[in-house]
């Protein structure tokens, strides 16, 4: 589960939003998730790699609520001990997992991870190879 900005133009807003924007373009959040039932996942292709074969994608362009009640839908498991979310950092979709499924995983995803290694050791190490070279490391 993630979220993206994307930017609407203009004059493809509701009139209500329009005049608000006054003239321009605007950012908007697009929220995405994707649901993986465990049968259909192929373990073992190869030694290092499993492969999805099939997946269901939940797309919202609005508000979080919205995004939560058909992603609820889909999902449609009452067990959460069984669930697993792979997302990033952001704090409304880790609170929103808590508060639905809290005996699910909480996986924080391999890009934001990295990112944040960067992040602290840039703080930490300030010679550019012994950052490079400890986050990779770390990876």
């Amino acid at each position: 589960m993630d979220g993206s900005f994307v930017q609407i133009r203009h004059k493809s807003l509701p009139d209500s939003e329009r005049k608000v924007a006054n003239g321009r373009d605007v950012w908007k959040e697009v929220k995405l998730g994707r649901i993986v039932n465990e049968p259909h996942i192929v373990k073992q292709i190869n030694k290092d790699h499993s492969v999805v074969i099939k997946s269901e994608y939940v797309v919202h362009l609005g508000e979080a609520e919205k995004f939560f009640s058909i992603l609820r839908e889909v999902i449609n498991c009452k067990d959460s001990e069984h669930l697993v979310f792979i997302c990033d950092g952001a704090k409304w979709i880790w609170k929103w997992i808590e508060d639905t499924y809290p005996k699910a995983t909480q996986i924080l995803d391999y890009f934001h991870a990295k990112e944040h290694l960067f992040d602290y050791a840039k703080v930490f190490l300030k010679d550019v190879d012994a950052r490079t070279q400890w986050v990779q490391s770390q990876e």
